[in-house]
């Protein structure tokens, strides 16, 4: 379990100038455009094209007071031009004592210099701890990030936060400062210094924790690298020239300090220095030598090396209740009290088992400690070791006494004891500021310690209606994870937000211990105490009327195991959710092996008649027809290269064969492994996994609509990244027909009236708002960079408005546009260059406004119609929506059509009228090469030039993309590339 991984994030695109760096070896041709040129750790990719992606592993979290240690916190900009900013901390000890100014620590965070901000979880939770303990305030700095800005514009922002922090006017003592920084921010530090002593300044302090520090030649430990270590060769050896272009090479005194011809360390403009390495960081010699070339600088100081003996780099942010980590906070407390003690060596247990993909810890914890209670509000799993043992050895384990092993997972031993070799962090049940779900531990059964944890999104309590039910099921081989286990945990949280149900996760009794049938009795009591409403929660907000059961792996097992045992009790919840599932498989590679699987099932369920037991198997001979399963859909998620793959689908098709009456799916995530959804949880297909199970919309009989993708709704305001303003107008009270006007920061500044545009949003017509999130921000960024004033207009949504109510809402807005009822309007409206513009079901409706406005014998100069929501009968190829779903939605959203040949569906059906009547000058049809709806849009722009039709007709297709990609991946070079195509359409009338 990778346990840096705090919670789902989304994946980031952004793009920096084409690389024009040579260190990707290969033949003389022509590298494609988006060929990877550099890979940090999975986390950042960036391409020759200038594209990068982030997959950042940390929860940002906003400024607070922290509730452990009263810590304030608030952000400050230094430099609105290069968005240069401090995250600032107060513990309340100095608010309230106010007599003496306390020292300030600047710290500077680590990342490579291309990942993390203050306001990644870890860093913002060290520096309340940190301050809270040693009584100091603390500024953490906000620096521009590689390759966007590439070396050296993380050095000048530093040292201009530096500038601002020495020059005081704020409660703290400007005499006694502190810079520290981690790694890249290690580095940082060590600059700064250099810098100040060339000025002939001199602060306080310096700590460089796990500084990156590198070199052309290799030393130490570098000449052979260590199987398992969090850096490697392969990313550090290239990194440098990758974030500093403008460098000299390797040895570049920036990079390398003691590096033949560098400034002397003597200059070094500080009093006292601490340096801290982990022995097993690849870069542990480069911070001894860096000490021992101080001591022998002639440097004036003090310095202190602390060596964190079987530690790694950064382990102080990614295990921050282990001793050494404690123990190092100790050391950094007393050196801000001005306590140095030369060299320091921390020697606590650890061990470190590699299996084939990833890095396993075990770690023995101590008890619970108050940096781990202040640090990420975690513990590690206990584990009990039998003796002590040093870190530089291997644990002294009598081989003959173990009677079970899955090598890195679990060992099982004569006398009963078990080690499970993952480290679990678990979490307490909280409100999450991130996603402002709400969670509660509530006990089922005291006697078997049967528990489950409850959680529901922040709209329960808003929305009159009830929430659909779900009972997710962790997985783990029957013998890992709890419910409360952290990667668990925010998964959940995404999960219910998402989807905005009601979720109850089961924490059942774990194998070997409780082998099974435990896991299976304690589910289906947790079932019956959900069927029960024994708790207000579910009583109160929850629909059991729909009740879903969810699980993966193990837990889509007992998935199965409940709805088969609900079919024999005649009874039936609305839908099952299998994701993975154990079983027996032939097939290698992959996070699990055949070994590893075929052990598992004896090990776990000691009871069992074989591999074909039919809780395991269950399609094997003779066991209970699937036709028996207790529900009304089921969707099977398998994963490309996951051994359990072929299970799944094998699962899928004799569902369907046998005589079961429900409807069944199955999604596969291409060139995914086994649990990946977790492993990196900010990936795009975990997104998209969540998003599948969260679905879209659901219509119950009664008439009760639930949308199951809650959106984030933002208010109109002055745009900080592009200086566009936006206001909300009202144009009927009686409908709440109403738009949203965007006016660029050039409209004041040019005596030209600016194209007027009316933007149609997408969503099937039922999804969706003017003031969505997504929706609010692209149209900021459209009309900064076409130049022109736009008006979104927020039509009534189906099912509770059918069409033609989104029709006529558009139509009355276009109206009111013409009018130049709106001082905006009247003063920066050219209303002879208005355009109408919708992608998916804006398109269609931006085409029928433009029939309505030909008919009555009008023009607009121009329409664009994006990925245009014309379903009708076609199969197409893409992937991202079903034609069965899009052929019923357009029946749901118009119950009075006539079908779906309904000219206002399919302009091109037989006895539709003629596209010649258009009314526009211009129009520009644009798809996605992978969208279903590709071939309804390519047929368009063809019978629109075959028509008669007068005006000029345009075509964009966006290869390699899917259905609004521009909105879905606002950052990447497509959606760059579509914004371009769409401002010169808008300017060259």
């Amino acid at each position: 379990m990778t346990l840096f991984f705090s919670r789902p994030l989304p994946k980031v695109y952004v793009s920096f100038p084409p690389h024009k760096s040579t260190m990707t070896s290969g033949t003389a041709t022509a590298a494609a455009d988006d060929e990877l040129i550099y890979d940090m750790f999975s986390m950042m990719r960036a391409y020759r094209s200038g594209r990068v992606e982030r997959f950042e592993p940390f929860e940002f979290v906003p400024p607070s007071i922290d509730p452990l240690t009263g810590v304030d916190s608030k952000d400050i900009v230094l430099n609105p031009t290069t968005g240069l900013s401090v995250r600032f901390y107060q513990p309340p000890s100095v608010s309230a004592e106010g007599n003496q100014k306390p020292p300030i620590v600047v710290f500077y965070h680590g990342g490579g210099f291309c990942l993390h901000r203050p306001s990644s979880a870890p860093y913002h939770n060290y520096l309340n701890y940190l301050t809270s303990k040693a009584n100091i305030v603390a500024v953490s700095v906000d620096y521009r990030l590689a390759p966007e800005h590439p070396l050296p514009a993380a050095y000048e922002d530093s040292w201009e936060a530096l500038q601002w922090v020495i020059g005081g006017g704020g409660n703290w003592d400007g005499d006694r400062v502190i810079l520290a920084g981690d790694s890249a921010g290690g580095n940082i530090v060590h600059y700064l210094g250099m810098r100040l002593g060339r000025d002939g300044r001199k602060v306080e302090g310096m700590v460089l924790l796990n500084p990156y520090f590198w070199g052309k030649e290799r030393i130490g430990g570098e000449l052979e690298e260590r199987e398992g270590a969090l850096l490697t060769l392969k990313v550090v050896d290239p990194a440098w020239e990758f974030l500093c272009p403008e460098t000299t090479g390797p040895d570049d005194p920036r990079v390398n300090p003691v590096a033949e011809g560098a400034p002397s360390l003597a200059e070094l403009g500080c009093k006292r220095v601490l340096v801290s390495v982990g022995n097993m960081d690849l870069l542990v010699d480069r911070g001894r030598v860096y000490c021992q070339k101080l001591k022998a600088s002639g440097w004036g100081g003090e310095a202190e090396l602390v060596v964190a003996e079987g530690e790694d780099h950064g382990f102080f942010l990614l295990y921050p209740g282990n001793e050494r980590a404690e123990a190092f906070m100790d050391r950094f407390v007393s050196f801000c009290n001005n306590k140095l003690c030369g060299v320091t060596y921390m020697n606590i247990q650890i061990f470190i088992y590699y299996t084939k993909k990833k890095l396993l810890f075990q770690k023995i914890s101590p008890p619970a400690s108050p940096i781990s209670q202040f640090l990420g509000h975690s513990k590690f799993q206990p584990f009990k070791p039998t003796m002590n043992f040093s870190a530089a050895s291997s644990p002294p384990v009598d081989t003959d006494d173990i009677i079970f092993e899955i090598p890195g997972f679990i060992r099982r031993y004569r006398n009963g004891r078990v080690e499970r070799l993952i480290a679990d962090v678990l979490v307490p049940p909280s409100l999450d500021l991130a996603t402002g779900v709400q969670s509660k531990d509530v006990t089922i059964n005291s006697t078997t310690g049967l528990s489950v944890r409850l959680y529901h999104p922040p709209s329960a309590t808003s929305i009159p209606k009830k929430l659909p039910v779900l009972v997710t099921i962790h997985g783990g081989g029957f013998y890992l994870l709890r419910s409360s286990s952290s990667s668990y945990h925010n998964y959940i949280n995404s999960l219910t937000a998402k989807a905005g149900v009601l979720a109850i996760s089961i924490d059942y009794r774990l194998a070997p211990e409780n082998p099974l049938p435990a896991a299976y009795e304690d589910c289906w009591e947790a079932l019956e105490w959900v069927f029960a409403t024994d708790d207000p929660w579910l009583s109160n907000l929850g629909d059991l009327e729909n009740v879903y059961i969810a699980g993966e792996s193990a837990g889509g097992n007992l998935v199965h195991s409940l709805g088969i045992r609900l079919g024999r009790e005649g009874r039936k919840v609305e839908g099952l959710d299998r994701i993975g599932d154990e079983g027996v498989e032939t097939r290698k590679g992959g996070i699990l092996t055949p070994e590893h699987v075929d052990a598992l099932w004896p090990f776990v369920c000691p009871e069992t008649t074989g591999f074909d037991d039919p809780r395991i198997n269950p399609v094997a001979e003779g066991a209970p027809s699937l036709a028996t399963l207790g529900c009304r859909r089921v969707l099977v998620c398998v994963a490309e290269l996951d051994l359990l793959r072929e299970r799944g689908r094998l699962y899928y098709e004799k569902l369907k064969e046998s005589d079961w009456e429900g409807d069944a799916e199955i999604l596969e995530s291409e060139n995914e492994d086994h649990g990946f959804f977790f492993f990196n949880p900010g990936s795009l297909k975990a997104e998209e996994l969540r998003k599948r199970i969260a679905g879209a919309i659901c219509i119950y009989r009664s008439g009760r609509v639930e949308r199951l993708r809650p959106e984030e709704l933002v208010p109109p305001s002055l745009d900080p990244t592009t200086g566009v303003q936006s206001k909300d107008i009202t144009i009927n009270p009686t409908t709440g027909l109403s738009a949203r006007l965007y006016l660029p920061p050039s409209a004041t500044g040019i005596p030209k009236k600016l194209p007027v545009l009316l933007t149609i949003h997408g969503g099937g017509f039922c999804l969706m708002r003017s003031s969505s999130s997504i929706y609010h921000n692209y149209i900021n960024s459209l009309t900064a960079k076409a130049g022109i004033l736009s008006v979104s207009v927020d039509y009534r949504l189906a099912p509770e408005n059918p069409l033609p109510a989104a029709y006529d809402d558009c139509w009355e807005a276009l109206e009111w546009i013409l009018a130049a009822d709106d001082p905006w309007l009247s003063k920066f409206g050219d209303l002879e260059h208005v355009f109408i513009a919708g992608e998916s079901a804006g398109g269609n409706i931006a085409h029928n406004v433009g029939m309505k406005v030909g008919r009555e014998g009008k023009k607009v100069e121009g329409l664009v119609m994006d990925r245009i929501g014309n379903e009708g009968l076609e199969s197409g190829k893409g992937k991202n929506r079903k034609v069965e779903d899009a052929n019923a939605l357009w029946l749901t959203v118009f119950p009075g059509t006539t079908g779906l040949d309904d000219p206002r569906i399919n302009p091109v059906a037989e006895g539709a009228p003629s596209l010649a009547t258009l009314g526009c000058r211009r129009v520009l049809v644009c798809i996605a090469e992978l969208d279903l709806l590709r071939e309804r849009g390519r047929v368009y722009y063809e019978k629109l030039k075959e028509s008669g039709w007068e005006g000029e007709a345009e075509f964009l297709e966006s290869k390699g993309e899917d259905h609004c990609f521009f909105i879905i991946e606002p950052g990447s070079l497509k959606a760059e590339e579509f914004m371009e195509r769409m401002a010169s359409f808008f300017n060259n009338s």
